[in-house]
């Protein structure tokens, strides 16, 4: 039996009953502990005035408690969580197929292992891939994408933009135009109004949706093409044609 504040307490002393009778606040430390102990043991010890025995009695068993509490706190403590290793990075130059088609790339990483890296369709410049964990001691392994250069394309964000040349008579409104794009070949139909510098939206030919960007659209500028410009356009095709 002991008195905290002006009243008589029973049974075993329980934590809270300890903080009180030491002066010590919720979630103090064992240094907290040890300052509060000392305190009291010079306020309630007989011999230095103004203490008696079962004061003392009981400053020692607040302390008996909220020390044991506090090494068990400190043997059965979580042990901190390791902080994962910084990711390994790497630039990845893919082509403008591999960007809209998707496919798979075999990659070296620092290590010197090959890993099969999937690219999935729709990649942007400034894309991250991620390979979870496959790094040395853990880590990710990050590929930072950019584009490899494509002949006569030029990308802007999602958009896809081209350059074709056609002589006079195809750019009259309904005049088809066979078209090399980054898809394929395909037919495009002369709009009103059609001339040098006039530009054709095809939507949803541009750069495949991925995540949160949409599809992008291909732009064809159209130029009119030179008698001169027609005889190389002829040559290059009768070459290509001749090589294969």
């Amino acid at each position: 039996m002991w008195k905290i504040g002006g009243m008589t307490r029973s049974g075993a002393m329980t934590a809270g009953q300890a903080r009180e009778l030491l002066g010590l606040p919720l979630g103090a430390d064992v240094d907290a502990l040890g300052r509060a102990y000392r305190a009291a043991v010079k306020t309630a010890h007989p011999d230095l005035g103004g203490g008696d025995a079962e004061r003392l009695r009981q400053v020692i068993e607040a302390h008996r408690v909220l020390k044991s509490l506090a090494e068990a706190r400190l043997a059965f403590a979580p042990a901190p969580r390791r902080q994962p290793p910084e990711p390994q990075t790497f630039g990845l130059r893919i082509t403008l197929r591999e960007a809209l088609f998707g496919g798979r790339r075999p990659v070296t990483v620092a290590d010197g292992r090959i890993l099969n890296l999937r690219l999935p369709k729709g990649l942007r410049p400034g894309d991250a891939l991620k390979l979870s964990r496959m790094g040395h001691d853990g880590a990710d392994i990050v590929a930072l994408v950019s584009f490899e250069k494509a002949d006569g394309v030029e990308v802007k964000g999602d958009h896809l933009w081209i350059e074709v040349s056609a002589r006079a008579g195809q750019l009259k409104p309904g005049k088809r135009l066979e078209v090399d794009t980054p898809r394929g070949r395909r037919a495009i139909v002369a709009p009103e109004g059609a001339s040098e510098g006039l530009s054709i939206r095809l939507k949803g030919q541009g750069l495949p949706a991925r995540g949160k960007r949409p599809a992008g659209d291909l732009i064809v500028r159209l130029s009119l093409q030179t008698e001169e410009t027609a005889s190389k356009k002829l040559l290059r095709r009768f070459s290509a044609r001749w090589a294969a």
